[in-house]
This record gives structure tokens, sequence and C-alpha cells, in this order.
């Protein structure tokens, strides 16, 4: 082969073996001279203020809907803005926000102030419309000072004002960055790549917004399997509550509280159920107490009504009337069994023989007389009467004597009892002429405490 020949030869070895090389390549998908940009992400730079873009805006414990509430907000009302997580925005507590912290893990050191006394003691969000608790914030260490607030209705917690780090949240929708915007119509969106989308032998990426949509699961219970329980129970607590202190009956809500408060499955259960017994025993006590007081106040009004029936059912014992003319004497006493207050009766005094506290007669006064006998109770005193009436129907026939004449008689001239006066005689030989408001200087010391007949 002359070199001719081996040139061509050469040559076509090559031109195959390009060509070969260029058959065997794999055909490459053909990509497109342009593409859709990809939007830029959002700067977000932290912290930031924002403004409420909307009236009675919810602000929540946590990241999503289904967080407890804490309080609210309008339109304008500024917040300081410090993360961002599913289209929900990490705020400081507003004004008016409080945090709660167990008691018992805090030491005050005056009304309003404490320091705290355990390592990682969680602070939970507290709410201005709700009861519930179970959103942690931050953890306090010891030594850490708070500033107090107040307590729960239940004891269990103390209200501080929240600690620096403590966090709420607002659905970024209503937040704005320029004072007076409208709110948005969806959440804020975050960008994420859209699936590979393949058409014959041409591949291509698309870049796709796609909103964000927040968690729809209701965060777990810090009661855990007891939390349908607890709600319930919260719920029989809540309506006995409504009903007047001396009617609640809260030993039923007690007994199945106690099988929470036994159990050590649950400390956050077991703490509740613990607490809500302190609290509703107390309660029951009151109740128990003011049901006395109730029962006490019947009682007392049922025995009066019984007294004064039995006093409106006394009747005047019949009487006769004698026309002797007598005098009695004897230290003058005021009757029970004859009180003013007491309709069915007159108004009579006892004329009583200090001796031996026998009644020597019942002084009835006629009211044209206008004698005063109070002025001579205690006294010893000579009582002239022109009518006498005799009681019947009784043991012993007790004299009633209408006075006309009362006097003081000295004590050494004093004999008590009753005597007929004769008619002809004007006066007693024995009256004294002492003035009736004098007393005597001296009585004779009664042997037993006054009593009537």
């Amino acid at each position: 082969m002359n070199a001719r020949t081996r040139w061509i030869v050469k040559t076509a070895m090559v031109t195959a073996t390009i060509v070969v090389t260029v058959a065997l390549r794999p055909v490459r998908a053909e990509e497109p001279t342009t593409r859709p940009a990809v939007a830029p992400a959002a700067e977000r730079v932290f912290p930031y203020t924002g403004y409420v873009a909307g009236t009675n805006l919810r602000i929540r414990s946590g990241p999503d809907a289904n967080y407890y509430p804490v309080t609210k907000l309008d339109t304008g009302d500024e917040v300081t803005v410090h993360d961002e997580q599913y289209g929900w925005l990490a705020i400081t507590p507003p004004t008016g926000c409080f945090s709660l912290i167990d008691k018992e893990y805090v030491d005050k050191t005056a009304e309003d102030a404490g320091v705290v006394n355990g390592s990682n003691v969680w602070v939970r969000a507290g709410s201005l419309v709700s009861d519930q608790r179970y959103t942690r914030q931050v953890q306090l260490q010891r030594g850490d000072k708070v500033q107090i607030l107040g307590e729960t209705s239940d004891g269990a917690f103390y209200r501080i004002t929240p600690p620096p780090g403590a966090r709420v949240w607002v659905s970024g929708q209503f937040i704005s960055r320029e004072r007076g915007a409208a709110p948005r119509t969806a959440p804020l969106a975050q960008h994420s790549p859209a699936p590979i989308e393949s058409t014959g032998a041409v591949v291509r990426r698309s870049v796709q917004t796609e909103s964000v949509r927040a968690p729809t699961t209701q965060p777990a219970s810090p009661f855990g399997k007891y939390a349908d329980e607890i709600t319930a129970l919260n719920a029989a607590i809540q309506a006995e509550a409504k009903k007047p202190i001396a009617a609640q009956d809260f030993e039923p809500l007690v007994k199945r509280l106690r099988p929470i408060a036994a159990q050590d499955e649950n400390a956050i259960a077991k703490l509740y159920a613990e607490r809500r017994i302190e609290q509703l025993t107390t309660k029951t006590e009151l109740a128990s107490v003011l049901r006395d007081v109730g029962t006490l106040r019947d009682e007392s009004a049922t025995e009066h009504e019984v007294a004064m029936m039995a006093r409106r059912s006394i009747k005047v014992p019949p009487e006769t009337f004698l026309d002797d003319r007598v005098e009695a004497r004897g230290e003058l006493r005021p009757s029970t069994i004859f009180d003013p207050r007491g309709k069915a009766t007159p108004q009579r005094y006892r004329l009583v023989d200090p001796t031996n506290d026998k009644t020597v007669a019942y002084i009835e006064l006629p009211a044209e007389k206008g004698i005063a006998l109070d002025e001579y109770l205690g006294k010893y005193v000579s009582v002239r009467s022109n009518v006498r009436a005799l009681t019947t129907g009784t043991v012993q026939p007790i004299s009633v004597l209408r006075a006309e004449e009362i006097h003081v008689v000295p004590a050494k001239r004093f004999s008590p009892g009753m005597i007929d006066l004769p008619e002809e005689t004007s006066a007693s030989p024995e009256a004294d002429a002492t003035p009736a408001m004098e007393g005597p200087t001296t009585r004779p010391a009664p042997t037993a405490v006054p009593a009537d007949n």
C-alpha cells in the first residue's frame, strides 16, 4: 500500500471514529432558552414595628388559630414583631398582657415582687379572655426577679409582668409595616420549588408560589388523657358557681377530681386536681356555714312566731268584781304575765312580799288616774283600791286592785299583805305622808329571785 492509500485509509478511520462517537452520545434534553424568574424571598429583618390592620383582632398564645386567645387589639395598634412561623408573627406581649408562674417556685420579697427559687421554671402565657394556661413561653432560673400583678382564681399561679423573651402571636394577615394599611386577603406566602413537569424530550421546572397554611390540628393538651374529664369538670364547676352560695354543692365534683389528684401519670393534671379540690372544699365549707346560719334564722323566726301566737292566744281570766275597799302593801315589781306587749291582757304590776317572793296582788292603773307606776318600781308601797277583782278558774284566786292611791312606805313601818278598810275610814292608820318619789332607806333582803306566781 503506497503512501496515498495509507493516508486515505487513516482519514476514513478517524472520520468513522468521530461519527461513531457522536452517534453513541446520549441525546440531552433541550433546555429552554428562557425560564420564569424566581421571586426573591422577602427580606425578613427582625425585630420591626407593625401596625394592626383590623378590628377586634385576637392575639393568641401560639402560632395557630387553635391556641387560646390572650387579648385583643384594634386598628392602628402598634406591635413589635420578632419572628414568623406559618404566616403567624411572634410579638412582644401588648400592654395589659401578663404571664403565669407556679406560686411554689416564687418567694415573695414584697407585695408586688418575687424571686424564682428553682431551676428551669416555665413561664406560661396568661389570658384576659380564657382560663387556659398550657402554652409555655420562656424558662426562668433561680434568682430571676418577677413583678407580681396578682394571682389566678384557684390560687395556683402568680400573674406576672411578661419576662424578656416572652412572646404572643398574631396572624400576619392583619399586620402591616405601614400604619393604616388594609389587611391582606391571604396569609403570608412562602416560596417552595414546584414539581418537575415533563413534556416530550423537554424537561422544565416551573417556579410557583405556594401559600403555607397554618396547622389545623389542636395542640396537645397538657392534661393528656384527662383533658376531656377536666373540661367537663370545669363546665360543671362554672354552672354550680352560678347558684346562690348557700345552694352550691361541690362535693360530687370533688369526688370526680380525687382520682385525677391521686394518679402520677400526668403531673399537670394532678396539680390541677389538687388545687381544684382545695378551692372547692373551701367553697363547700362556706356554703355549709351559710346554710347553718339560714337554718338558725328560720328556727328563730319559727320560735318567734310560735311565741307570738301563744301571746295572742292568751285570754284574760274571768274575774269577779268585789266592792271591797282594801289596802295592800308590798314591793312593786313589773309583771311578765301581764306584759303590755300582749294585746290580750292589760298592763299590770306585781305587789310582792319580799320575804317569800309571793304575790300579794296585781296592781292595775285606771287610765284616768294618770299615775306613773314606773317611779315606784323596786320600792315598798301602800296601794289603796275601792274595787277589787278576783280572778277565777285558777288554783288559788288572785286579787287585782284598781289603784286609787299609792304611797311609799318606810321600811320600819313595812308589813306586807292586804287588809280590808272600813267604809268610814278615809286613810289608813299606818299611811305615810312621805312624798311618792321618796324610797325606803332600808329594805328586807328577799329570800329568792322574784318570779311571777
